[in-house]
Order: C-alpha cells, then structure tokens, then sequence
C-alpha cells in the first residue's frame, strides 16, 4: 500500500471522530494535514502522526507544537504532489 496524504478540514467538535478514523488506516510514512478549526486540535493529536498545518491556520494557535510542519501554500502543492493518495476528511 502506498503513502497517504490525509486532508482534515472538519470542524472543531467533528475533528476527533476523523483522527479515530485515520487512526484505523494511519502507516508510517503518511501525513495528516489539519486545516480550518481542525488545527485548534493540533496539540492533541500531532504527536501520533506526522502532522502539518497551513501557514494561513497557524495564526489559530498560541503556539504551533513543535512536532509540527508549518507549511506555506507552496510546500502544501508540493507535499501533496509528492503522494499518490489523498484523502480529504470533512
């Protein structure tokens, strides 16, 4: 099975129902990409996965965790160019 690219763009109360859905499919080498209200969830969760936020999103956060990508728009094209599957969680 190929690398994933996992698209969270839930709201904040939807948001832990699709990480226990990544959760069930996650493999190394995947990343979950949090963006809109899902990054306010960025604390709790991007400790178990490889995790980025949008540049755009950051300003949500106090602060971004550590563990986590901050990408421009840019490094979004190229990161979900560089997988051969996406897959968008609302």
């Amino acid at each position: 099975m190929s690398n994933c690219l996992y698209l969270v763009q839930s709201s904040y109360h939807a948001t832990p129902h699709m990480i226990q859905q990544i959760a069930k499919l996650y493999q190394n080498g995947d990343c979950v990409v949090l963006m809109g209200d899902a990054v306010l969830h960025a604390d709790l969760y991007c400790h178990d996965y490889r995790c980025a936020i949008l540049d755009a999103d950051a300003g949500m956060l106090l602060s971004v965790p550590s563990q986590v990508k901050v990408l421009s728009y840019a490094d979004f094209a190229d990161l979900t160019l560089s997988y051969s599957r996406c897959m968008r969680l609302q």
